[in-house]
């Protein structure tokens, strides 16, 4: 869940206001997956990866 994105659900942790966010643990995410989240490493490029990992870390404040 991300206000920003206008993201709901069940699923996955909520992102805003989330301490436990880092950009490394974000970019590890995105790219490898994991629990319910699909991996998007192959889908995505290393820029792509970067900079929604960058755009959440600055929304979910």
């Amino acid at each position: 869940m991300l206000a920003d994105a206008g993201a709901m659900g069940q699923i996955g942790p909520s992102l805003d206001g989330n301490p436990n966010l880092s950009y490394d643990s974000l970019v590890n995410s995105i790219a490898y997956g994991g629990g319910a989240m699909p991996a998007f490493g192959g889908q995505l490029t290393d820029e792509e990866i970067a900079g929604l990992a960058a755009y959440i870390l600055e929304v979910a404040e």
